[in-house]
């Protein structure tokens, strides 16, 4: 049985400041701008569970190196989202 017939969801987000939308995009996320980071994700996340993608009982939000401050922004703003972090 594949993930998907057992009806795991995963959904990957490329949020603005990575440097694919150029220096701008970049820009638009450090520093002062940091919260479009947070934004973006949880945003995100909002559209998937009330698209039908899982329920928060089932979510999980992973992030890794600079991602573990998303993750501990996000279980701390919107608890409500998230079964957990990792």
């Amino acid at each position: 049985l594949s993930l998907l017939e057992r009806g795991v969801v995963d959904g990957i987000l490329h949020g603005r400041g990575g440097g694919e939308l150029g220096q701008q995009g970049y820009e638009d996320r450090k520093f002062r701008k940091k919260r479009n980071t947070f934004n973006d994700y949880l945003d995100a996340c909002d559209a998937l569970l009330k698209l039908g993608y899982g329920s928060p009982s089932l979510c999980y939000g992973m992030g890794g190196s600079a991602g573990g401050m998303l993750m501990g922004v996000a279980i701390n703003e919107r608890p409500e989202l998230f079964h957990g972090v990792i």
